[in-house]
């Protein structure tokens, strides 16, 4: 290619790069913002775990999270925070190891 011709496309190049790179930060930005909770509308089928069992999370975070009715039982919060440090816990005892929990 001449370089004319780089010239000309070095501004759409140097806009994709930028595009590339404010869409990818702004993924990571989100990831931990919740989305709303339980979408209005949902029939019962949706609800694997029934209304108050099933957790709807978009989030990178989805995983730790109580149901509503774990949440408002605090017996069984405080166990469902006791196995999330159990499930957190290194349990591999090589240093070495690229990944050392679950």
């Amino acid at each position: 290619m001449n370089p004319d011709g780089l010239r000309r496309k070095a501004p759409l190049i140097l806009l994709l790069t930028l595009t590339v790179v404010a869409v990818g930060f702004s993924a990571r930005l989100l990831a931990h913002v919740s989305l709303g909770g339980t979408p209005p509308g949902l029939t019962e089928e949706y609800f694997s775990g029934g209304r108050m069992g099933t957790v709807f999370d978009t989030t990178s975070r989805c995983l730790e999270l109580p149901s509503p009715a774990v949440a408002a039982n605090p017996k069984l919060n405080r166990q469902f925070n006791d196995g999330e440090l159990l499930f957190l816990a290194d349990f591999v005892t090589d240093p070495k190891a690229p990944y050392g929990g679950l």
